[in-house]
């Protein structure tokens, strides 16, 4: 009796040409096993498939609950973000398919799990340490790094070699992309993708939406309720976070969102794009005058409504915005992704460097505790987290010092912006701005001498808004609730 292996299978053409290859070269019954996390239409046909390709079963497990019960809300409620932009969309799906691979391979006696990973990434390592932490006694199969008997290298070669074994399914070299998808995300490679000078092709590549060109034009409002942090209704329809999600996808993606979450800049400007091809005028300025007047609204000093010319600059968790603006609009702005989670990604280096692996509310906590741009910074905290060399519990006292360059290299970064953005000013209205100062908003500002050290390079008067933190949030209700103001703003972007 022939021993058995378990495919990690997508019906795609690597796991599709892995079926006759371990045939092939291991004389194994393969059992394909799809794990169905939310990917839709990508299921259909996947029985006939895995039969014209050899294999023995196909398992197709419906693991979507369980997905966002125990993965997605976990991940979101810790504010798990890699690089400060993306939600492991496919990484917090793996354990969750390395748990039922497992679960399969004893219920069928298997003797190996094999999966398609080609290692561009990590998720070689996220299935392997999965599958090995629940079953050390399973072999492990990966195709891509056995180079001598996996002898494919393209896409080009995978579909030949299926056409040599009688397989002869739909694939194509230049009409496809490889994509990863589940309910939370999808991700594209491949194509015109793997050059930066490439163009996206929009109507091609996207699956769950469209384009902004193509997005109606009209906007729509989504109301949701949360009870301890999880979804439980939209727009007062009650349902599961499974189904929430679902919803969200068809709204964001009939609107033209950006494939996959997180991408709340990129939306904005793609948005903004769409207006100025439609010939509103200014339209890439509305977002940058709505952050700005929000923040300009919230401070309460009245001569500051008055001046003719004003900087202010908003320096967040994530993005930092600035502008110098005047009654007639934006004069000169920009906006960055950067802010005080950069500044925490540096801390979490300066501690793996004393041999402490902190996770980022940590680093944002000592950030606040004894983050300094005073000359003379003092003060000491401690860190607890995990030894990088033993995986164990561990402290280490850190120090102000050691966190003012997490700091300083970003506002300097930041610094370096808003002078040549002052530079691009006529000479009077730079006199005004230079007269009047600028003005400071956002987290970052709750920082110890960040304010003074700003104001020294900037070589003006610096004025930190009351709550800074808050400032654009507090800003933007009272800008809904001035209608004189929105119909201005209105009025400014259709000249």
């Amino acid at each position: 009796m022939k021993e058995k292996v378990i495919l990690a299978y997508s019906g795609g053409l690597d796991t599709t040409a892995i079926i006759p290859w371990l045939k092939e070269n291991f004389d194994y019954d393969v059992i394909c096993c799809c794990i169905d996390c939310g990917q839709g239409s990508e299921l259909d046909g996947l029985e006939e498939r895995a039969k014209l390709s050899g294999a023995t079963k196909l398992y197709i497990e419906d693991i979507v609950d369980d997905f966002c019960d125990n993965y997605i809300i976990p991940c979101v409620q810790a504010g798990a973000v890699y690089e400060n932009k993306y939600l492991l969309g496919t990484s917090m799906a793996r354990p969750a398919i390395a748990k039922r691979l497992v679960e399969i391979a004893r219920k069928e006696n298997a003797a190996a799990i094999c999966h398609g990973a080609t290692g561009k990434g990590n998720d070689q390592i996220r299935f392997e340490l999965g599958i090995k932490a629940l079953a050390p006694d399973l072999k492990i199969i990966a195709p891509w790094r056995m180079t001598d008997v996996w002898t494919m290298q393209s896409r080009e070669d995978e579909i030949e070699y299926c056409h040599q074994h009688g397989i002869d399914l739909p694939f194509s070299a230049n009409s496809s992309y490889s994509r990863d998808r589940n309910l939370w995300h999808i991700s594209h490679e491949g194509l015109e993708l793997e050059d930066p000078a490439n163009e996206p092709n929009y109507d091609h590549l996207l699956v769950l939406g469209v384009s902004p060109e193509k997005a109606p034009d009209e906007g729509e409002y989504v109301t949701m309720t949360f009870e301890k942090g999880v979804p439980t209704s939209v727009n007062g329809e009650q349902m599961k976070v499974s189904d929430v999600i679902r919803k969200l996808n068809e709204l964001g993606g009939k609107h033209g969102a950006v494939e996959g979450v997180g991408a709340d800049i990129a939306c904005v400007f793609e948005q903004a794009q769409k207006l100025r091809r439609a010939g509103v005028k200014n339209a890439l300025r509305l977002w940058m005058d709505l952050a700005a007047d929000a923040a300009q609204l919230h401070h309460r000093k009245a001569r500051f409504l008055r001046q003719t010319a004003v900087g202010l600059a908003d320096i967040g968790g994530g993005v930092t915005n600035m502008a110098v603006l005047s009654t007639d609009g934006v004069i000169v702005g920009f906006s960055m992704n950067l802010g005080g989670r950069n500044m925490d990604v540096n801390v979490q280096k300066v501690l793996e460097y004393k041999g402490l692996r902190i996770g980022m509310l940590t680093a944002e906590r000592i950030k606040n505790e004894i983050g300094s741009l005073s000359k003379n910074a003092r003060g000491t905290t401690l860190a607890e987290g995990r030894s990088v060399y033993e995986a164990q519990p561990h402290s280490v006292s850190v120090e102000a010092a050691e966190i003012s360059p997490c700091i300083r290299i970003y506002i300097d970064k930041i610094l370096e912006y808003t002078a040549q953005a002052l530079q691009q000013l006529p000479a009077e209205v730079a006199a005004t701005v230079n007269q009047n100062g600028i003005y400071l908003s956002g987290g970052v500002m709750k920082l110890s001498g960040v304010a003074d050290y700003i104001a020294s390079r900037l070589k003006m008067t610096a004025h930190v808004c009351e709550e800074p933190q808050f400032a654009c949030i507090l800003g933007g209700g009272n800008l809904v609730r001035d209608k004189k103001l929105l119909d201005r703003l209105a009025l400014k972007n259709e000249q």
